[in-house]
């Protein structure tokens, strides 16, 4: 992984997290990076994207790895393509990324976990701590 200045909204990142992006953050980015680069990456020295990208990587070697092995949600090579193109959250994905469809593979993508158990926990929970509406954002990021 190589790193890059964080430049706000530059490298494809929100801008402005929300707290749910920053509970995806805390549970899918935190367990799969070291403490150091998760840091790094929340004091803006390195970028979330290739944070984000080398996460995607590493699943897409695993998807690989599976189907050679015979995992038959990825037997069928225009399944695998469409599980390989599985969009990460918070990045403002272009074009073609974001007509993807998520692959949910909840038990090994990690993106389609944080949108399915994460998001959705944190959906619920502001509901009833933020009646109101949502709440705010964290802040720039």
């Amino acid at each position: 992984m190589t790193s890059e200045p964080n430049e706000g909204c530059n490298d494809g990142y929100l801008r402005f997290r929300s707290y749910g992006i920053r509970a995806m953050e805390d549970g899918i980015v935190k367990p799969l990076v070291s403490s150091r680069t998760f840091h790094a990456m929340l004091k803006g020295k390195l970028s979330r994207s290739v944070v984000l990208d080398d996460i995607k990587d590493r699943r897409n070697e695993l998807y690989l790895l599976l189907a050679n092995l015979g995992y038959r949600p990825l037997q069928n090579e225009n399944d695998l393509k469409y599980r390989l193109n599985c969009p990460v959250f918070g990045i403002k994905h272009s074009r073609h990324e974001y007509r993807s469809r998520y692959c949910r593979i909840n038990k090994l993508c990690p993106f389609c976990y944080g949108r399915t158990y994460i998001r959705d926990t944190y959906d619920r929970a502001s509901k009833v701590c933020f009646p109101g509406g949502r709440a705010d954002h964290v802040g720039a990021g």
